[in-house]
């Protein structure tokens, strides 16, 4: 892993553009504060699904405190964080052919790091946009001229982040094994246990399930044979689907606590034998949950629904021959 003094750090971007990420992950190591954690974990290293070099710099660190972390609250933090970062890595449409997205691998990709900083600089800059005054204060200006400042990373550098690149793949068994571990542990809670079955889906590279499953009893999906989009609403055991086209129907059934305008019910996974270890790995793990939740969005989301569109029966999750293994 990239230690703590090493001064790369100061060339791996975050949400805040230039930050101290090491520093906050020593300060989290000698003294916990759930504030402070959370700020790191979602306003700095994955800010609203994105990620920067620093996050994956940070990961192999955060599993190693999680591990010094036995049976506490701190651990469980950490693999909630980690699972939502595998997620967000392997879930974006950059992830492919073995590139993460926000971690630059040559200094082209390291510097249009740099662009949003360029363009927030460049809008402040404009004297014709009076309503723009208010920027002039925004620390996130400061932080685009800090981070516009920073010394492209040199050939032994770009080396490194190629290893952090190898490191984050190597390391998603093991946030696998974590985010079980505490799945075993929690299971009683729905809310915790659904969100660690995400984070285990998504290492298991089932990123469409785990999105699912991180979103709950209600989003969205499309059909994988036409593509057209749906929304849906799960009531205790059934998952009731709505044309994309009629938001209102599933808007008004949210309100009302019914499903009475559905387009249609999803035709849940039996919960045998799939086919597909992974898939049965995760329907074990779900079946002796102590909580009957984690099954029941397990089954809905490996379902099926008859699309209204194209008429063709479709996988929920769109698990096919497409789904990275």
């Amino acid at each position: 892993m990239l230690e703590l003094d090493d001064p790369l750090w100061d060339k791996l971007d975050s949400a805040y553009g230039v930050m101290d990420v090491s520093a906050q992950i020593r300060r989290l190591s000698i003294e916990w504060l759930a504030e402070d954690a959370d700020d790191l974990f979602y306003g700095a290293l994955v800010h609203q699904g994105t990620c920067y070099a620093a996050t994956y710099a940070a990961a192999p660190h955060l599993l190693a405190l999680a591990n010094e972390h036995a049976a506490s609250d701190q651990r469980l933090e950490i693999a909630l964080f980690l699972g939502k970062l595998v997620l967000s890595a392997l879930g974006s449409s950059d992830a492919q052919d073995g590139a993460l997205p926000g971690l630059p691998l040559d200094l082209k990709a390291w510097e249009a790091t740099r662009n949003p900083a360029r363009e927030l600089l460049s809008l402040v800059s404009d004297r014709s946009r009076r309503d723009l005054a208010a920027l002039h204060g925004d620390p996130r200006v400061a932080q685009a001229r800090e981070w516009l400042a920073v010394a492209a990373p040199d050939a032994a550098e770009l080396g490194k982040l190629h290893h952090i690149r190898d490191e984050f793949f190597a390391l998603i068994p093991k946030i696998r094994d974590l985010c079980v571990l505490l799945f075993v542990e929690r299971s009683y809670d729905e809310s915790v246990a659904q969100h660690l079955l995400s984070g285990i889906a998504a290492c298991e590279g089932l990123v469409r399930l785990a999105a699912l499953l991180e979103g709950g009893r209600e989003g969205g999906f499309a059909c994988s044979n036409c593509g057209s989009s749906a929304e849906f609403l799960i009531f205790a055991e059934k998952m009731a689907w709505y044309r994309s086209s009629r938001e209102d129907g599933c808007m008004l059934d949210f309100k009302d606590g019914r499903p009475s305008r559905q387009d249609g019910f999803v035709t849940p996974a039996s919960g045998g034998e799939s086919g597909d270890p992974r898939v049965d790995r995760l329907l074990r793990l779900a079946a002796d949950a102590t909580s009957d939740v984690p099954a029941q969005l397990l089954r809905n989301f490996l379902g099926w629904f008859r699309c209204a569109d194209c008429g063709a029966l479709s996988p929920v999750a769109g698990l096919d021959a497409r789904e990275h293994r």
